[in-house]
């Protein structure tokens, strides 16, 4: 798919509608490099009832990483709390969808998990977190991630659309037209040129 932006990580909606025209049905699971890895793109994957699977990197859904670890989020109340139960300050809010959290250090005396833990290392520290359905989402990606299953099903990218990529650009294949339209015209012939050969040499 051809698309007239520099990141390809903001085209993810538009790749997963074209999957679902293709396959007349959502991808079941959906694999990306750390480019991928946000909020959005995140919300994107789960609206389309597929599972994500995004590595870690610099992204806005890996920088607060520690935080979603540590952190609890009952949404009936709205709250965040520790792994203890204990209920953090919410600040404030950002119109990027993330909230501002604070845990006064009261909660934190007496706590037998506050070794090692994330939220009393930040004690009395105000500190962003993606809000509400974000942290959710955010949470059981990571989880997912960090499952063998997970590492598993990750690894698969580099057999699965790495190869095809790797190949195109060996055989010396190049867009070598200007405009969307000439530019996406140009890029199915190349592509359908590469499964012809494909098909050839395994006669």
């Amino acid at each position: 798919m051809v698309h007239d932006s520099a990141s390809d990580a903001t085209a993810l909606e538009s790749i997963l509608d074209a999957v679902e025209t293709n396959c007349e049905r959502s991808a079941d699971q959906v694999l990306a490099d750390s480019a991928y890895n946000s909020y959005s793109n995140l919300e994107v994957t789960s609206a389309k009832g597929s599972q994500a699977y995004f590595a870690a990197g610099k992204g806005e859904a890996n920088a607060a990483k520690d935080a979603i670890d540590a952190l609890k989020y009952y949404s009936c109340l709205d709250q965040f709390r520790c792994q203890r139960g204990k209920p953090l300050t919410s600040v404030s809010k950002r119109s990027t969808c993330t909230r501002g959290l604070m845990m006064p250090k009261a909660n934190c005396r007496g706590c037998s998990l506050k070794q090692g833990c994330q939220v009393y290392d930040r004690a009395a520290k105000t500190f962003w977190v993606p809000d509400a359905e974000r942290f959710v989402l955010a949470r059981e990606h990571r989880r997912r991630m960090a499952s063998p299953d997970g590492k598993a099903t990750y690894a698969r990218r580099k057999v699965i659309v790495e190869p095809v990529f790797g190949n195109l650009k060996n055989k010396g294949i190049r867009i070598l037209r200007k405009g969307r339209g000439k530019a996406s015209t140009w890029w199915k012939i190349a592509c359908t040129a590469h499964n012809i050969d494909k098909i050839i040499r395994r006669r």
